[in-house]
């Protein structure tokens, strides 16, 4: 009986040591942990081809699960110098959305920070942000900016209110103004509800 409960004993103190050299990784929804692996002293490490998708899963204290978020992220990209073609200055605000697909490969090859405290990512600000900017500026410059329409016109800074009889007069004024044959451009300051119009046209 002695040697089955030092048995006991010396299992349940190796299984004691070994949870307490484990650590554990259990990513949230949407998220993947990705695992790289640290040698203790010897031996090679690097970064697990097989991340944790869902669960609790025991690693060696020696191992760093690193989080990754798979859900699709918005990134804005705000544009103050560009410059087309003919002179014309834009200032625009450009919305992109990013999704990682590989959470084994970004952590390789790019890494998985959040590289701004705007929580834009780092690979996003490291490799990405500027050939895009650089990208944008290239096609505005490109292009040119032509106007649709474009004519002078004289805006008022302030408007007369007509109503009844002086209503009436100003728009038929007007008719008389704009079916003349000289006349090229008529402006005005007078507000004339629509109601009114209908009823001096009727």
């Amino acid at each position: 009986m002695k040697n089955v409960a030092k048995t006991v004993v010396a299992a349940a103190m190796l299984s004691v040591v070994a949870l307490a050299a484990c650590s554990t990784v259990q990513p949230d929804a949407g998220h993947e942990a990705v695992l790289v692996r640290k040698p203790l002293i010897f031996g090679s490490g690097g970064v697990d081809d097989t991340p944790v998708k869902t669960g609790l899963k025991y690693v060696a204290f020696t191992t760093e699960g690193i989080d990754v978020n798979m859900q699709p992220r918005r990134v804005d990209v705000e544009f103050t110098d560009l410059m087309t073609s003919d002179g014309v200055p834009i200032d625009f605000h450009a919305v992109l959305t990013l999704q990682v697909i590989d959470s084994v490969k970004l952590v390789r090859d790019f890494g998985a920070d959040m590289g701004a405290a705007n929580g834009t990512p780092g690979f996003w600000t490291r490799n990405l942000d500027q050939p895009f900017r650089t990208a944008v500026r290239d096609a505005v410059k490109a292009i040119g900016v032509e106007p649709a329409t474009a004519q002078v016109a004289m805006l008022p800074q302030n408007y007369v209110k007509l109503q009844g009889k002086e209503a009436s007069q100003m728009i038929k004024l007007m008719e008389v103004l704009e079916d003349h044959e000289d006349t090229q451009h008529v402006w005005s300051n007078f507000d004339i509800e629509e109601k009114e119009i209908e009823a001096s046209l009727a």
